[in-house]
C-alpha cells in the first residue's frame, strides 16, 4: 500500500486579511473555513505524536486516554502505533485538548481553531516601512 504525502502549511496573515476585506469572518460559509482548515491540518503523524505527547504528559494509561475520547484502548494503541489514523472530528478533537492543555497561549480566537493553530499573524519586527528605510539612525 502506498502512503499519500500530506503537506501542512500555515495560513497566511494575507489571506485572512483578504477574507477579512471582502466580508467580516462571520459571513463566509461552512465550506470555505473547511477549505481552511484542510489546508492547516495537521498530519497523521503529527497527530499521532500529539496524541501520544499529550497521553504521556498528563500520566494517563492507553485506557484512561480511551474513556476520555470515548474510544476503546485498541483504537488509542491503534492510532498510536500508526495501524489506523483518527477520522476528522477525532483529529480535531485530540488537537485541541491537547492543546489548550499543553500550549494554551497558541488558541487567542476561533480562528486559530479553524486553522489548527496555524494562522500567521503579522510580524511587527519584520515590517519594513514604506518609504525603504531600514528605520536605523
Amino acid at each position: 500500500m502506498s502512503e499519500k504525502i500530506v503537506h501542512r502549511y500555515a495560513v497566511p496573515f494575507d489571506l485572512v486579511q483578504l477574507l477579512e476585506s471582502r466580508l467580516p469572518l462571520i459571513h463566509y460559509t461552512g465550506r470555505v473555513w473547511e477549505a481552511v482548515g484542510r489546508y492547516s491540518a495537521p498530519t497523521p503523524v503529527e497527530i499521532r505524536e500529539t496524541l501520544i505527547g499529550f497521553r504521556k504528559h498528563l500520566g494517563w494509561s492507553r485506557a484512561s486516554l480511551a474513556a476520555f475520547l470515548g474510544v476503546t484502548h485498541d483504537v488509542i494503541r491503534r492510532w498510536e502505533t500508526g495501524e489506523r489514523t483518527p477520522n476528522g472530528a477525532a483529529r480535531r478533537l485530540i488537537w485541541l485538548v491537547s492543546t489548550l492543555t499543553l500550549q494554551p497561549d497558541k488558541l487567542r480566537s476561533a480562528l486559530d481553531v479553524i486553522c489548527w493553530g496555524q494562522c500567521q499573524q503579522p510580524r511587527e519586527s519584520g515590517k519594513i516601512p514604506r518609504d525603504g528605510s531600514t528605520g536605523a539612525g
